[in-house]
């Protein structure tokens, strides 16, 4: 049972007590009727929009509770996710904001509070946490020294090469059909590796509101660079692009580079209920933060898999969202195996007796050859891609991979893919899962061959709709066979 204090972070804490007004999200225990349990606990992916619909029900509780406790009044009604205001005459000068941003993601209302406000929030029975709105970076990339252009015949990037996507490709695969959620500082939807794959496009601002009519830009680099490695072409001579054929929805959450968990919550909820199939999300703020428990168990939830960049500032340090749990987290490596000194990783615990680690998983992510915005060199003259290392450059690489997977066997569920990642990587380090390289370096390959085995072994298959809502119609690949002593993709 959580004391007023308990509840309270202790950021918030030291603002209430200076008598500042503060930008906060308050999270609430969601409370669902044993009918509403059962339609969560569902496995069947035709019940994703009954999900998000049993969230949203638990969220307009939530705003009843907020306004019973900060109006002292009957209880008001809204739509989830959307601006709420609250009615001026029922507010003194101290109060704060008359403005809520709710979210059915994470069950929590963020709002500009007085010290007032934060300790009646903080008293009610349905308030678990009250923790500050905080600014969220990307992890950030290096750049590196110009590797030069590789012979024509390899005619792709070292990292696909060094992962074997191209063997996956010649399964007939490139992602088609699947839906990739991409948030980010924007994209340059007209570069030429990018043109015509960006599907869906929002902005959000600070406060998580949604900015409809914004034109499609990237308001750095980064968005661009790592929306071409998940699923840009070869308009360049070398093909960048994991899965060319995947469609992107792009959420603008970090503009310049930094914002607010607010924001990329917004992003999240905004990708999900357009249905993508995966999240990649090359960003993270430095420490643990609660704010994103919920979203992430939720994300899996409704059966979209997720990979996080696990941060750039070396071992023993790790990013939020990435160092949650039950996120997939993704470390970075060289073309020789070696993780990169600056790939983040470390050793959590959970519920005092749940010791976990970090990162998951590693794929390439130093001098990763990707598109950059065109307005970037227009100036200069130079072609529109750079050399970048982090693992935000890493984080790509699995988002698409999974849509290659999907593409593959679109009745998997998202916890089978994971299975069939994380047992097929290869060991990088003295133990199976380190806190340096994690599981080792992804094997595409490989997994797409475990996964076979994983959905053949399952009692009733039940195919995924693809974004247009039409069954896809592969029903099994026919995979060559490893040699014997050698690990696909090397």
């Amino acid at each position: 049972m959580y004391s007023c204090r308990e509840k309270v972070e202790k950021a918030v804490a030291e603002r209430v007590a200076a008598g500042f007004v503060t930008d906060v999200i308050v999270i609430f225990r969601p409370e669902y009727r044993r009918a509403q349990e059962r339609i969560l606990e569902a496995r069947e992916p035709e019940a994703r929009g009954e999900k998000i619909r049993v969230l949203e029900a638990a969220m307009l509780k939530s705003l009843d509770a907020v306004a019973g406790a900060l109006l002292n009044r009957g209880r008001t009604r809204a739509v989830p996710s959307v601006p709420v205001s609250l009615a001026k005459s029922s507010m003194n000068e101290t109060s704060g904001s008359g403005q809520m941003v709710s979210s059915w993601l994470t069950n929590s209302v963020s709002l500009l509070a007085s010290p007032d406000w934060i300790k009646r929030l903080a008293a009610h029975r349905l308030v678990t946490r009250i923790v500050t709105n905080k600014t969220e970076k990307l992890a950030r990339p290096f750049r590196t020294e110009p590797r030069g252009a590789p012979p024509e015949s390899a005619g792709v990037a070292w990292g696909l090469r060094h992962m074997g996507i191209p063997e996956v490709w010649a399964q007939g695969l490139s992602g088609k059909g699947v839906s990739v959620g991409h948030l980010d500082t924007g994209v340059d939807a007209a570069h030429p590796e990018l043109e015509g794959r960006v599907a869906e496009w929002e902005a959000f601002d600070q406060f998580g509101n949604a900015l409809t009519g914004t034109p499609r830009y990237d308001s750095d680099f980064h968005g661009t660079h790592t929306a071409g490695v998940i699923a840009g072409g070869s308009a360049g001579g070398m093909a960048i692009g994991i899965a060319p054929g995947a469609r992107l929805c792009c959420a603008l959450v970090l503009p310049q580079g930094s914002g607010t968990t607010k924001q990329i919550v917004r992003g999240m909820e905004w990708c999900l209920a357009r249905g993508v199939d995966v999240l990649n999300l090359s960003l993270g703020g430095s420490g643990y933060n609660e704010a994103y428990e919920s979203a992430v168990r939720h994300i899996n939830m409704l059966g979209t898999f997720s990979a996080f960049s696990v941060g750039n500032s070396g071992i023993g340090v790790t990013g939020s969202p990435a160092n949650h749990r039950d996120a997939c987290a993704v470390g970075a490596l060289n073309e020789q195996d070696e993780v990169a000194d600056f790939s983040g990783g470390g050793a959590f615990v959970w519920d005092d007796n749940d010791v976990y680690v970090k990162p998951d998983l590693c794929a390439p992510g130093v001098a990763i050859h990707s598109s950059i915005p065109t307005a970037y060199v227009r100036e200069t003259g130079s072609d529109p891609y750079d050399d970048l290392d982090g693992t935000s450059m890493a984080a790509p690489h699995v988002s698409g991979t999974v849509a290659l997977l999907w593409e593959a066997f679109p009745y998997a569920s998202a916890s089978q893919i994971r299975e069939a990642l994380f047992a097929t990587c290869r060991p990088l380090g003295p133990s199976f899962h380190n806190m340096h390289s994690g599981r080792g370096l992804i094997q595409p390959l490989d997994a797409l061959r475990k996964l076979e085995r994983i959905v053949r072994a399952s009692k009733t298959p039940r195919r995924r709709s693809s974004p247009s809502g039409t069954a896809n119609r592969v029903e099994s690949i026919s995979l060559p066979n490893a040699p014997p002593g050698k690990v696909a993709g090397n």
